[in-house]
């Protein structure tokens, strides 16, 4: 991806990498899909995280460990992830060793290359293969990916939009082209300042991170995170800045000659913050970009005012002109409490996701929770790996569309997890004629055949079903309906009654009923 582009996107490393390895193998996953579904995972950005989203993409893949005494380039094939150790842990995705050169991509660098034997010497040994098959890939590509591109250039279209409706209002032929160029540089002044506006309220950022390193080097954090950067302890240079470069442009658009004597001596009244910041940054050897093109910014609006003549004698202060930097001052204090607290709401999931996800917490959570005995003598529908450790119970009914929803999700799991074993248990009627008792019946009569192919399918396609329809369905499974599958229908039912099942789909992990705040969706991160 070209670097200008690669600005609005989060350059995260496991990120970053896992798009190259998928964009090599010509995997169609969109951006927006991957950043998702790492950063949703609760060990992101590990090593694993990339296997379970590559399994859930249906892309094979193999983990190896390589001793380095046994490394031979000529046995490995490539492309392929590998670890990297040393003085920063991180994942670079080699494309190619060849005559002691070894070729790589990771956040920063899209075609750059180091000696093998450096590459020796970082590298832990440990490499992630992966393959493309014809059903790898995500469902609804071009919806995600569009979807995706959607959100990383909102700001941008909305800047653009914004610029352009400015544009359009002005009587061009009323401003003069002293306060055209004025207005140009207060709107950039207005641009950048929000950006750093921006990083006040999410210092992590990836696209003011990205603007922020693209010197290749970030001050940004270290100036922008100092007391320096703030006037008081409520009041940062970065909200200055943004309310006097909106008010400058609001009051430009009055066209009296006394606003650019106003304006003129504001910008000389700035002059002592450009050199307090440029001296600050130097002394401590750390240059923030954004900064600097804001002092850029105050110094080539002074000198338009010096050059042009502006700035003359300023008459009487009209109350439209102190209303005009009020106006910012007003809305940003009003927005501003918003956006700390929904950072914070962000911050926050962050670590509920860190202690929701810790699996020794679960399971003793999962362990107070009613148990629920399931006997042989029940017969539940079983899929999957017959001695998985890990049990999943869905107690069912066949028209339910939230059991529809669970079924996919752990058929999904199966179809990759060797540790995971589905039981189904129908919650029908005691009505044979009913329509969820047949399919009941049905399913359990699959269920007494030998072929567990057969009885997947069959569940998969009722469940996929939007417009279920028994008669159509049943055509394209036919099998003998006997006694026992009735009886065994009857069973569920008796033991949905004497278990208190009061709503499908109820979840039961281990026999234990999946406790609140878990989902479904959950399960599949905390199984040991």
């Amino acid at each position: 991806m070209p670097p200008l582009l690669n600005v609005l996107k989060d350059r995260s490393n496991s990120i970053s990498v896992l798009t190259a390895l998928l964009k090599a193998l010509n995997i169609p996953v969109s951006f927006h899909t991957i950043k998702r579904n790492l950063e949703e995972h609760p060990d992101f950005p590990s090593l694993l995280s990339l296997s379970d989203c590559l399994y859930g993409w249906e892309v094979p893949h193999q983990i190896y460990q390589i001793e380095k005494k046994h490394y031979n380039p000529e046995d490995i094939s490539f492309p392929f992830i590998a670890h990297m150790v040393g003085e920063e842990e991180k994942f670079i995705l080699i494309t190619e060793i060849e005559a002691g050169k070894v070729r790589y991509k990771d956040e920063h660098k899209f075609d750059a290359v180091m000696n093998e034997g450096d590459f020796l010497v970082k590298w832990d040994g440990v490499i992630l293969y992966a393959q493309k098959e014809s059903n790898s890939g995500e469902e609804k590509y071009w919806d995600n990916l569009v979807k995706g591109w959607i959100k990383i250039l909102r700001i941008p279209f909305l800047i653009l939009v914004l610029a352009l409706i400015v544009f359009l209002c002005l009587d061009r032929n009323g401003l003069s082209w002293i306060q055209s160029s004025l207005l140009g540089l207060n709107l950039i002044g207005v641009f950048v300042t929000l950006l750093l506006l921006t990083h006040s309220i999410d210092s992590r950022n990836p696209f003011i991170q990205n603007l922020c390193t693209l010197g290749n080097k970030n001050g940004c954090n270290n100036i922008l995170l100092s007391e320096a950067a703030n006037v008081t302890s409520w009041l940062s240079w970065s909200e200055v800045g943004f309310c006097f470069f909106t008010g400058s442009s609001i009051l430009l658009l009055n066209k009296d000659v006394e606003t650019l004597h106003l304006l003129g001596w504001l910008n000389v009244a700035s002059l002592p913050y450009t050199v307090y910041s440029f001296t600050y940054q130097y002394r401590v050897k750390n240059w923030c970009v954004l900064c600097c093109t804001v002092q850029v910014i105050l110094w080539l609006e002074t000198a338009v005012f010096f050059f042009t003549g502006s700035l003359g004698v300023v008459g009487n202060i009209s109350p439209f002109s102190i209303l005009c930097f009020l106006a910012p001052v007003a809305i940003w204090s009003f927005i501003k409490p918003f956006l700390i607290d929904a950072a914070q709401i962000s911050s926050l999931k962050l670590q509920v996701k860190k202690f929701k996800y810790n699996s020794s917490l679960f399971y003793q959570l999962l362990g107070s929770q009613l148990h629920f005995q399931i006997p042989d003598s029940l017969k539940p529908v079983q899929l999957g790996n017959p001695l998985a450790k890990n049990t999943i119970t869905i107690v069912s009914s066949p028209y339910c569309g939230p059991c529809a929803t669970a079924h996919r999700m752990v058929e999904e799991w199966l179809t990759y997890r060797e540790d995971i074993k589905l039981n189904i248990i129908f919650a029908s009627s005691d009505d044979i004629e009913d329509p969820s008792t047949q399919v009941a019946v049905h399913i359990n009569a699959l269920n007494s055949l030998s072929g567990e192919s057969l009885l997947k399918q069959a569940v998969e396609e009722w469940y996929a079903q939007k417009d279920k329809n028994y008669e159509e369905w049943a055509r394209g499974f036919p099998v003998e309906i006997n006694q026992e599958s009735k009886e065994i229908a009857e069973l569920h039912n008796e033991w949905c009654m004497e278990a208190k099942i009061g709503a499908t789909p109820t979840i039961l992990i281990d026999g234990y009923k999946l406790p609140a705040p878990y989902r479904l969706e959950d399960i599949i991160y905390l199984f040991n």
